[in-house]
């Protein structure tokens, strides 16, 4: 249909947004029409959401964002609309805002109105049950696991990732299983003199191989300073993956190829096994799950915290769990996973989405 100017009226084709967002990250949107007529895209913005960035838009007098409402009636190519916002980071682990968008002419005519849910998520641990006291039931290899465990659930959406610190009387339990102490030695040394040599072969990414040989040397540990170092360091690699493939499979050769070779010295698999079934269990991965806690005989009251971030490694404020106390007939390992048990809730987000 063509108008009396001779312009093509507009026609909406796309009204985009995702129906979810992890709360802190970005959020994209798009509107598409055709036609050569001139439109107005009105967006109301609810608070949990930030404009942080408009695409094609070359807006006017009158044009803007005011009392929560974006009005935009130029663009530099007809035809797009590009947003971006930020999700808010709330007090609950899940949101449903909305988004309403009304395209009409410049005339007033409306094209389309509609409105779009989308859920702000993240998780959140909550601690279910922690028994004033518990025993070790033995295991081989001198390994034990509780006989109750610590039981903690999920009750947020999304995946939590999680460290957990153990002490008692102020003083830390953790430690490498005596099985892989030397596997982890000698393939951290030589995973490092790798990445050195490296060096010389992309001198450009002096920085970044810089930044992989210190995280090898002190892996992260879930303190915010450590996270925010992490979020840079991969998205360094990201864009030097991307740019350079050649890179990228020399960093692969030499992560699997020190690997496969040194494996021979890890003599205990069970605990990784263990671990490997487990992971996810209750969208809870435990970055630490392999470190063991090494018990003498007796009693030992355990403090334990858990820190936390989420699958884009933002933190949370850790949780500090009730102490228990732990009975052991003798001296033990008792692995990290074998500590608790994650309650497995369906998040609203995976009934929505039907999974």
């Amino acid at each position: 249909m063509t108008s009396r100017s001779g312009q093509d009226k507009p026609r909406v084709t796309s009204v985009y947004i995702p129906d979810h967002c992890l709360q802190g990250e970005d959020l994209p949107a798009h509107v598409l029409w055709t036609g050569s007529g001139g439109v107005r895209i009105r967006i109301t913005i609810p608070p949990d959401l930030v404009l942080a960035q408009l695409y094609n838009a070359s807006p006017r007098r009158g044009d803007g964002l005011k009392d929560g409402t974006l009005t935009i009636t130029r663009f530099e190519v007809p035809g797009y609309l590009g947003l971006l916002f930020n999700a808010g980071r709330i007090n609950v682990p899940r949101r449903v805002t909305t988004v309403r968008f009304e395209i009409s002419t410049l005339d007033g005519e409306l094209l389309r109105s509609t409105e779009r849910e989308v859920i702000l998520f993240r998780p959140l641990l909550k601690s279910v049950s922690t028994p004033l006291g518990t025993t070790v039931d033995p295991l081989e290899g001198g390994r034990g696991k509780l006989t109750d465990r610590l039981v903690v659930s999920n009750v947020g959406d999304g995946t939590a990732m999680i460290r957990v610190e153990v002490s008692s009387s102020g003083r830390s339990l953790l430690a490498t299983p005596r099985g892989a102490e030397a596997f982890v030695k000698k393939y951290n040394a030589e995973v490092i003199s790798e990445f050195q040599n490296t060096k010389t072969e992309f001198p450009r990414y002096g920085k970044l191989l810089g930044r992989f040989i210190e995280l090898t040397r002190n892996p992260p540990d879930f303190s915010p300073a450590s996270q925010k170092t992490l979020r840079s360091t991969v998205a360094m690699a990201q864009r030097a993956f991307e740019r350079d493939r050649s890179f990228l499979e020399k960093i692969l050769n030499i992560l699997v190829g020190t690997y496969v070779k040194n494996l021979k010295l890890v003599t205990e698999m069970n605990s990784l096994l263990d671990y490997i079934n487990s992971i996810g269990t209750g969208r809870v991965i435990v970055s630490n799950a392999l470190d063991v806690i090494r018990l003498g005989p007796g009693a030992t009251e355990l403090s334990l915290e858990l820190r936390i971030a989420d699958a884009a490694l933002k933190s949370y404020p850790p949780i500090q769990l009730s102490p228990i106390v732990v009975v052991s007939e003798h001296e033990v390992e008792v692995p990290i996973h074998c500590l608790f048990d994650w309650q497995i809730v369906k998040s609203e987000l995976e009934q929505r989405l039907g999974a």
